[in-house]
């Protein structure tokens, strides 16, 4: 027997992203809306996030852009994005 258990994210209930400093831990968490742009460093260790100012910041802010804008249309269905490996994931912290 196989159990398999699937989690998703509905694109209306995405309000932030977090961006996670890979040199120190620290965790910066922008709102949706409130974004004009993607952060240069990191704000606890300023470990330097080079690709903010260049084409891929852009299209990384243009994205954030877009999940906002879809939260917001009334479409005839759900859209989700689908999260790998989230139930190992609880099963470790419990």
């Amino acid at each position: 027997m196989t159990i398999e258990t699937k989690a998703s994210i509905n694109f209306a209930d995405i309000n932030a992203v977090e961006f996670h400093c890979k040199q120190c831990g620290a965790i910066l968490i922008r709102k949706l809306d409130e974004m004009l742009r993607v952060p240069r460093a990191c704000g606890n260790c300023d470990a330097q996030w080079n690709f903010a100012d260049g084409p891929e910041g852009q299209e990384l802010l243009r994205f954030f852009r877009r999940l906002l804008a879809y939260r917001s249309i009334g479409f005839a269905f759900d859209l989700r994005l689908q999260v790998v490996g989230l139930d190992e994931e609880l099963k470790k912290k419990s």
